[in-house]
């Protein structure tokens, strides 16, 4: 049987994990609501980039030396797009060996 003392220093150390926890948990579901802002996000600009005529675009705007859009660049919602469906793959497993 374990001794008061040895019962107190595993309940103290348990209490620290469950704070922990407890703020971390917080934090994921407000991540939870970012990623789910941030996937309406990449699907207009996923739209935009294979679907609409941002080439035409930016070659019209080329012609009279107007601007230059990030959103028109040839790899910055390719590389976006790409990066964000890795990292979808590396949440999902992680969720999956939670499970």
């Amino acid at each position: 049987m374990k001794t008061i003392e040895a019962m107190r220093a595993n309940c103290k150390a348990m209490d620290e994990i469950f704070l922990s926890v407890e703020k971390d948990f917080k934090e994921i579901e407000k991540m939870s609501q970012k990623l789910e802002s941030f996937a309406q996000k990449m699907e207009v600009l996923e739209k935009f980039y294979f679907e609409g005529d941002w080439q035409k675009e930016r070659a019209k705007l080329a012609e009279v030396n107007q601007d230059n859009f990030a959103c028109l660049s040839e790899d910055g919602i390719w590389n976006l797009s790409g990066s964000y469906r890795e990292e979808k793959i590396k949440l999902i497993k992680q969720l999956v060996q939670s499970l």
